[in-house]
């Protein structure tokens, strides 16, 4: 008996020994994703079906239904292409119309540059019309998004120094595309409008579409000549001005031209602040040009002269102004911390023009859904953060009260329209 209990057992044994063994694995895992310096900034729609333009790209080529190009333009508020690129002091390198709105499908002209005038660059939109396509050469982890090798990213805009800001699967992300590994490879370039708006040293505020003809757009491309007032005061009868003006190495001897006035500078490199002494005593607009010896006017801007206010009659004794009804903003003006909120609490204008907004705002906030009153809430304060930078930057940067009230008022009321048409 036993000897048969042994029999069965050995040849169990064999038998097991024969069948293939059902151990379960994992899946083979691909190689881990490669972490790229990268941070989300937002969300855009995304296109429901592979646009046309795309089609034509990649051929036959499958593409994942969460991995569609974003819909329609994409606009980027303050968006700046390029390494050092900023909203700031520039030099126009020729003649250049300025329209009284980015937006319109009709733009009317405003004003028109010179060539060689110095403005002040105060904000941007850059609009991606189709975005750049490129392919992910390895597994990419984007602020949390992982793209695999043959994936498509949108390229919306080049930040510089390598980063770009790009669309993958509904999320815009700026990342760091440039290492020592090529991580991606370009199927075509985007096409893109981009507008900045404008400030002459004389007060005209218009926007323009030909950023790329002037100078000092970036920082990395080093100093450039200009000319523009930092202060300007009566002097019996007549106007005095402070000019700044930077001077570069090759200019030889160089003057300011002011009218029929001209002020010597400093034949040396650099920045200088010239003194004017009494001039202009007629109303007017006046050219002021910095003059080289050698090349000529290197840089000009405008000035405005008013006419002198007239004093008004005095009172007639025992009669009463009528009152004047006091507007004041929404917020505590005993809070007020900087120039743009300081000046809404001195001005009634502008002190009714932030109610106004307040009031459309909150009345927009009452009619949208719970998903559509967070997306909004972030674009609201992507708005105040510019509507501050802007103005305040102009009140940090010797900016008179009359333009900084310009500022203001023009963020307030355009935002206002904005908002009651939704």
């Amino acid at each position: 008996m036993l000897f048969v209990l042994i029999c069965l057992v050995v040849w169990q044994f064999v038998v097991n020994a024969k069948k293939p063994s059902t151990v379960v694995s994992q899946p083979p895992s691909g190689p881990q994703a490669l972490t790229v310096e990268a941070k989300l900034t937002g969300k855009v729609s995304m296109e429901t079906t592979v646009p046309p333009w795309l089609r034509q790209l990649i051929g036959d080529r499958s593409i994942a239904a969460d991995n569609l190009p974003p819909a329609g333009n994409v606009v980027i508020e303050n968006g700046c292409p390029g390494e050092g690129c900023g909203y700031q002091m520039w030099l126009s390198t020729k003649d250049l119309p300025l329209f009284d709105a980015w937006n319109s499908q009709t733009p009317a002209q405003v004003h028109t540059v010179s060539a060689r005038e110095t403005v002040t660059a105060l904000r941007g939109v850059f609009v991606t019309l189709s975005p750049g396509v490129e392919e992910a050469l390895l597994p990419l982890n984007l602020a949390g998004t992982v793209v695999q090798p043959g994936e498509l990213l949108y390229s919306l805009l080049y930040l510089g120094e390598g980063w770009e800001r790009v669309f993958v699967r509904g999320r815009v992300i700026d990342c760091n595309l440039n290492g020592q590994t090529r991580l991606t490879k370009k199927l075509r370039d985007s096409e893109w409008r981009w507008w900045a708006e404008i400030r002459t040293n004389d007060g005209v505020v218009g926007w323009t579409n030909e950023t790329p003809s002037f100078l000092g757009v970036s920082k990395s491309a080093g100093p450039f000549p200009y000319v523009k007032p930092t202060a300007g005061q009566q002097h019996d009868g007549s106007r005095q001005f402070d000019f700044e003006v930077y001077i570069p190495a090759d200019a030889g001897q160089v003057w300011i031209r002011v009218g029929d006035s001209t002020l010597p500078c400093e034949p040396k490199e650099g920045t200088q602040h010239v003194q004017s002494g009494p001039l202009l005593q007629d109303p007017g607009r006046y050219m002021v040009e910095l003059v080289s010896a050698q090349n000529g006017t290197l840089a000009k801007t405008f000035i405005r002269v008013e006419s002198e206010p007239k004093e008004q009659n005095a009172q007639t004794v025992g009669s009463e102004p009528p009152p004047i009804e006091t507007i004041t903003p929404t917020f505590d003006c005993a809070k007020a911390a900087t120039a743009a909120e300081r000046l809404i609490c001195q001005d009634r204008d502008l002190a009714g023009a932030e109610r106004a907004m307040v009031t459309a705002h909150d009345a927009l906030v009452a009619r949208l859904s719970t998903d559509q009153l967070q997306a909004f809430r972030r674009e609201h304060l992507e708005w105040f953060k510019t509507f501050s930078r802007t103005c305040n930057a102009m009140a940090r940067s010797g900016a008179s009260t009359s333009e900084l009230k310009e500022c203001i008022k023009r963020f307030l009321s355009e935002h206002t329209a904005e908002l009651r048409s939704r």
